[in-house]
């Protein structure tokens, strides 16, 4: 029988290190690979969201001022848009029967524009002065029953509206007369 000398079994020893060292390697970047993947599955969503659903949502920028909202309550849809000091200047909002609104403010909400459309009073048109007071207002109004057309036209002075012209078209269109209101709404003068 032979012997196993010393040069052989140190040969042998040096054999099982390199396997040793393969393994232990081998199993290290197995180890690895596996925490970047339990980790890559941590960070990636399940699934791409395509609805997001909320009653409100608010857009600020860089120094954290809210700019815009979008909100539904109160019967309300509505977008308004802010300048930096969070004082609104233009919005757009839609109520639960389909009245619509759009408001366009100037500085501080001094001056600016109102559009209106309802479903039962008709649609407007409203001019606000510097003081944030309406100066000229302008209706254009369907009256169910009656079957009318009426347009409304007022402007304000310093205490407020002042006597509305009236415009009214009567319902087989081949007349129409022009009244002139006192604010009451009483008849001041009216042509034919």
């Amino acid at each position: 029988m032979n012997r196993p000398t010393v040069e052989s079994l140190a040969q042998r020893v040096r054999q099982l290190e390199k396997q040793n060292k393969f393994w232990r390697l081998l199993g290290i970047v197995l180890l690895a690979g596996f925490i970047v993947l339990v980790l890559i599955a941590q960070v990636t969503p399940k699934s791409v969201l395509k609805v997001i659903e909320a009653n409100e949502f608010v857009l600020c920028d860089s120094t954290g001022n809210t700019r815009a909202t979008l909100t539904a309550k109160d019967g309300f849809v509505g977008l308004s848009l802010l300048d930096e000091y969070g004082d609104p200047h233009a919005g757009f909002f839609v109520g639960d029967k389909g009245d619509a609104e759009l408001i366009l403010l100037a500085e501080e909400g001094r001056g600016g524009l109102k559009l209106r459309t309802e479903q039962l009073a008709g649609s407007s048109i409203g001019f606000y002065n510097s003081r944030g007071e309406l100066g000229v207002f302008l209706s254009l109004i369907s009256h169910l029953k009656t079957e009318e057309q009426s347009s409304v036209l007022m402007f304000s002075g310093p205490g407020g509206m002042s006597a509305p012209v009236r415009v009214t078209l009567k319902a087989d269109h081949t007349s129409s007369s022009l009244v002139l209101n006192d604010p009451e709404g009483y008849v001041l003068w009216k042509a034919p």
